[in-house]
């Protein structure tokens, strides 16, 4: 797999005239500085980004101006509206910078899609600071330009500031002059979901202090694929029981056979909506949609680790289906009557052998652990290899979010019950 990580250019840190002469004639030129290590490629881009976030800051200044700063934007324009005119000012230095700032990010992000078209790039990661520039974005993705505000909108009844920090991730649509006819997409880190569905499990049951020996493990799932496979032998061999519960059970028979012959264990098929999750403690939820899980007599106080993985995996997790920045914020699932915990995504950590590895290619801090992980994983190998890996690179789950954010440790422990306690849930 090609790989394209694009990651804001450093500043030199020598002070000689003519390093500086470099920097600024780069900077003016926008010229990209590319290096080819062994999965792919490393674009340095020459875009000024204000990496502190400022929080926005109001100043009445009398009943009818409000001023709000915002400094997430590129230069922090100072955008003033006044009630009675419902006019947008701004300082003439300030408009001139945008203006060269935007023609700057046009220059770049033609010379990105240049550099994936003529070297074949496969997938690319962001670096958190490129995510924070919506402009750089929206040229390098989007080809429609944005609405412009309708001059008729004039009953405002209080001052606004048009952030449009997410504006850019949440409306990614497929280019054809970026991709061409190959499908290209953006590592969020949720790749790597069905590949360590095992440490998440014992991030949970360790908080709760329990035994995986003992504990029964329910997947639920329209279409098994490899991977899935894999994770139902590795997991029998780890848990009591590996449970799976599908509306297409008939054409899953032979993994009985398989999962017996490679580990001596036995799995168990389940197919009746009424009962086959209702006591079920710990459910891996693949691929059911929202209304699926709602067919199903669920156990109120159950931990649902929600891959969603159906619509993303059939679109090759392609940039239109994508939210870029948004890697923790995934679909929020609720469930009628429903008590316990979803598991939507995660945060780990890896040892320093592996983030010495980062380290010696200068990305270890441009974006999240999982994201870089991901990107360095060939799919293409077989789930034992990578499990291998994985293993290999120390995994440790740090945290858990849901569909609130980050998960409390005192959450799993409310949902921890006796089998007694239980009964009332069922």
């Amino acid at each position: 797999m090609n790989v394209l990580y694009i990651k804001v250019k450093e500043e030199s840190k020598f002070h000689k005239a003519i390093n500086k002469f470099r920097e600024v004639f780069k900077r003016i030129f926008c010229i990209v500085d590319l290096e080819e290590i062994f999965n792919g490629y490393i674009a340095s881009v020459p875009i000024n980004i204000k990496k502190e976030e400022h929080k926005q800051k109001v100043e009445k200044i009398n009943k009818n101006t409000t001023v709000f700063e915002d400094v997430v934007s590129n230069r922090g324009n100072i955008a003033i509206k006044n009630l009675v005119s419902n006019k947008e000012t701004t300082t003439l230095r300030d408009f001139i910078l945008n203006k060269i700032m935007q023609i700057k990010n046009c220059i770049i992000a033609r010379k990105i899609k240049k550099i994936v078209n003529e070297k074949n790039i496969d997938g690319i990661v962001l670096s958190d600071d490129i995510k924070r520039n919506t402009d750089f974005l929206d040229k390098l993705i989007i080809r429609k330009k944005h609405k412009t505000v309708k001059s008729s909108e004039k009953n405002l009844k209080k001052t606004e500031v048009i952030e449009n920090l997410n504006y850019a991730t949440n409306n990614i649509i497929k280019t054809k002059s970026f991709i061409k006819e190959r499908k290209i997409f953006f590592f969020d880190g949720n790749g790597l979901f069905e590949y360590i569905i095992y440490e998440i499990l014992m991030y949970i049951i360790n908080i709760q202090n329990r035994k995986p020996e003992l504990e029964d493990i329910y997947i639920i799932a329209n279409n098994i694929d490899e991977v899935m496979l894999g994770n139902i032998i590795f997991l029998s061999t780890k848990f009591k029981n590996v449970n799976i519960v599908s509306k297409n059970i008939g054409k899953y028979d032979y993994i009985e056979t398989l999962v017996y012959n490679n580990t001596g264990n036995s799995v168990i098929l389940l197919n009746n909506k009424r009962k086959s999750l209702r006591r079920a403690k710990y459910i891996i939820n693949v691929d059911n949609s929202i209304k699926e899980l709602n067919e199903y007599l669920i156990y109120r106080k159950a931990i649902i680790i929600n891959m969603q993985l159906g619509a993303e995996k059939q679109e090759n997790w392609k940039a239109s289906k994508k939210a870029i920045g948004q890697e923790k914020k995934r679909n929020i699932m609720i469930l009628t009557g429903f008590e316990g915990i979803f598991v939507n995504s995660f945060e780990i950590d890896l040892n320093d052998k592996t983030k010495q590895f980062f380290k010696e290619y200068g990305l270890i801090n441009i974006t999240s652990m999982s994201i870089l992980y991901e990107s360095f994983l060939n799919k293409k190998e077989n789930f034992e290899n990578i499990r291998e890996k994985i293993e290999d690179a120390g995994f440790v789950v740090k945290k858990l979010y849901g569909n609130n954010g980050i998960i409390d440790e005192n959450e799993y422990k409310r949902v921890n019950l006796t089998d007694n306690e239980a009964k009332k849930y069922y």
